[in-house]
């Protein structure tokens, strides 16, 4: 419906996710598969948030210079999986520590 400028209001449209066709190597969007795994369950979450206030508290108080990046670094990735609940080295190799019981 225009809103009496001539102006429609916004479709939402949904984001695109992946899947792999048999018929191509490449990676096509689909609305059918998820677009990420998870694959990381609560304990494995909370100790990657737990380890990754750590390190960041070690690189405001403790350490200087190169270490401080590496550590930092080390600290968003941990943080970072821990909120997505999404570990990439974990997809290659098929591993999952998610509870993957229904309640």
């Amino acid at each position: 419906m225009a809103d009496g400028i001539g102006n429609a209001p916004p479709r939402p449209v949904a984001a695109p996710r992946w899947r792999q066709d048999e018929a191509s190597p490449m990676l096509e969007p689909s609305l059918s598969a998820n677009a990420m795994t998870l694959n990381m369950g609560r304990t494995d979450r909370r100790l990657r948030a737990v380890a990754a206030i750590l390190l960041v508290a070690l690189v405001l108080f403790v350490t200087d210079g190169a270490l401080d990046w590496v550590l930092g670094a080390v600290a968003v990735v941990l943080g970072v999986t821990a909120a997505v609940g999404t570990c990439p080295a974990y997809l290659p190799f098929g591993i999952s520590t998610r509870d993957r019981t229904v309640a």
